[in-house]
């Protein structure tokens, strides 16, 4: 028996001081509802615990940016909205001017009703806010030149650049690059004297305009203007997709004349059959009967070619010479052996075969795939490049325009971030574009002298209208689905978080009344213990 070191009782004193320990850890754990109250308690669990905290407290958060975003979107939309109402009033009153049964005085009236129209919609834009932004007041221009000069943008913008790119696809081919600079340049007596030319300029090709010559509407130096911008644009497309230095000039324009036709030409300078095909030109032609000899070679050339002129633009485009395109496509062995042909009796006869059968002074232009060229339907002067309307700031898909000064339209957008997740960078951004008279190209509309434009450019403001209104309403869904998707996050993470972080109760309660018996069990076998050692007196009695 020993009585300095009492083992039973160290043990016992151990088991009490770990009871102790275990049963506060349990209270602590019962008291806050929490299993982790110390960095102690789970290493690991509480750094894990503390990131999804963090994320549960991000994703909080973004729930309420998304819903402040939909509020803002939502205060847009009915801006936009209402300013679409009042362009539909405004297109009403221009069809409403339209008819020949109103005087002036009444489409004053009229116009009356529009300018105040016009500064709603200002009001509107200047004026709609979330919590103090400006949604939709960017600035924008579309300002005006002359009646004339207003005009010939107007036939831009509508159906002339449109209808002859879609045409010059169609029959050649060929289509712009989609990034060349294609520059619209109106001028007072341009250089060279035509009504209109292409200019390549250091890789931008230019459109040049003479304004001297436009004498009506639709006219220009007494052709149809359509038809003249059809020609040039033949001109760009080819410069965008071939080397031109090795084709010849009769080939050159009269490729350019044979897209929209030239018979009513060759009827006013034709004499003899012989005369027009010896004035094919070998230079840049400077001269009307040089054109029509031009256009009616590259007819003759198109019936001799297997698959037209189409599959000779083809071969020009993948880059092969204009000798070796004719040497593939038809018996031709170069432009020599064509030309030589061409002024031949066998270009002659088949000169006077058109002239005898009156195809140079029909209803049809002789435009390629028309009635006289290809058996089509009959394709007069007016329907060659249709009047399709549909005024736009981007008619061609092929070429990125620059237009004058005063007709350039430039829009600013109204750009807002939300934050849409819980990490840097996770951002929704909106743009709005300003929905001003200037921005939707409204500025100076005058229902009173020329309501079939407003009702042209109040189409194309309300589909500008309509692509905002439609990103609005995007975003608004988009947010929607955000906030339906957090939500699951939220729960999820939450529902992760609280398997590490909080405490099992029943777990905890369990472990409690454990703890409290082995403590007091513990306490009896250290009281016990220390008395163990008074036994030694009885060997001392």
């Amino acid at each position: 028996m020993q009585i300095n070191t009492n083992m039973s009782a160290l043990f016992a004193h151990r088991s009490l001081t770990n009871q102790q320990q275990h049963l506060g850890q349990a209270m602590q754990r019962l008291s806050s509802g929490v299993r982790i109250n110390s960095a102690a308690d789970d290493v690991a669990g509480v750094a894990i615990a503390d990131r999804m905290t963090a994320r549960v407290r991000s994703l909080n958060q973004v729930h309420r940016n998304a819903n402040d975003g939909i509020s803002l979107l939502q205060t847009a939309d009915s801006a936009l909205g209402n300013i679409g109402d009042v362009l539909q009033r405004i297109r009403e009153i221009a069809v409403q001017s339209a008819n020949d049964s109103y005087s002036g005085t009444d489409r004053g009236s009229m116009q009356g009703e529009v300018d105040q129209l016009m500064q709603e919609i200002n009001r509107i834009s200047i004026d709609t806010k979330f919590n103090g932004q400006s949604l939709m007041d960017g600035t924008g221009s579309l300002g005006s030149g002359t009646a004339d000069e207003q005009t010939v943008i107007n036939g831009l913008r509508g159906s002339w650049l449109r209808e002859s790119e879609s045409r010059i696809e169609t029959w050649y081919g060929l289509t712009g690059k989609g990034d060349t600079p294609f520059e619209i340049m109106l001028e007072e007596d341009a250089v060279g004297g035509y009504a209109a030319s292409i200019t390549p300029n250091n890789g931008t090709m230019e459109l040049r305009v003479d304004m001297l010559d436009f004498t009506a509407p639709d006219t220009l130096g007494g052709f149809s203007a359509d038809r003249v911008i059809a020609h040039e644009m033949v001109h760009a497309v080819m410069e965008d997709n071939m080397d031109l230095g090795s084709m010849p000039w009769w080939f050159i324009e009269g490729t350019a004349e044979f897209i929209h036709g030239a018979d009513d030409r060759v009827a006013a300078d034709f004499t003899t059959a012989s005369a027009l095909v010896n004035a094919a030109p070998t230079v840049q032609p400077s001269t009307s009967l040089e054109y029509s000899s031009a256009y009616v070679a590259v007819r003759f050339l198109h019936e001799q070619t297997t698959g037209g002129i189409k599959s000779i633009m083809t071969q020009l485009k993948d880059g092969a010479t204009f000798d070796e395109a004719l040497a593939a496509t038809t018996g031709f062995t170069n432009a020599t052996d064509f030309l030589n042909t061409y002024k031949s009796a066998a270009g002659e006869s088949y000169v006077q075969a058109l002239w005898d059968g009156g195809y140079f002074d029909n209803d049809d232009t002789g435009a390629i795939g028309g009635a006289d060229a290809d058996d089509g339907s009959v394709l007069t002067a007016t329907s060659v490049i249709p009047d399709t309307g549909g005024y736009t700031y981007d008619p061609l898909s092929g070429f990125e325009e620059t237009w004058p000064g005063g007709f350039d339209q430039t829009v600013t957008y109204n750009s807002f971030g939300l934050q849409v997740g819980e990490n840097n960078g996770d951002r929704l951004n909106i743009s709005i574009g300003a929905t001003t008279v200037n921005a939707l190209g409204l500025a100076s509309i005058n229902v009173a002298t020329d309501p079939n434009t407003v009702i042209d450019k109040v189409d194309l403001a309300l589909t500008y209208l309509n692509e905002q209104r439609g990103g609005v309403g995007a975003a608004i869904n988009r947010l929607g689905h955000l906030i339906n998707v957090n939500a699951i996050n939220i729960e999820t993470t939450s529902d992760a978080r609280s398997r590490i972080l909080d405490a099992d109760f029943a777990h905890e309660t369990g472990e409690l009344a454990r703890r409290q018996i082995l403590q007091q069990a513990s306490q009896s076998m250290l009281a016990q213990a220390n008395t163990t050692s008074r036994q030694v007196l009885s060997l001392l009695g």
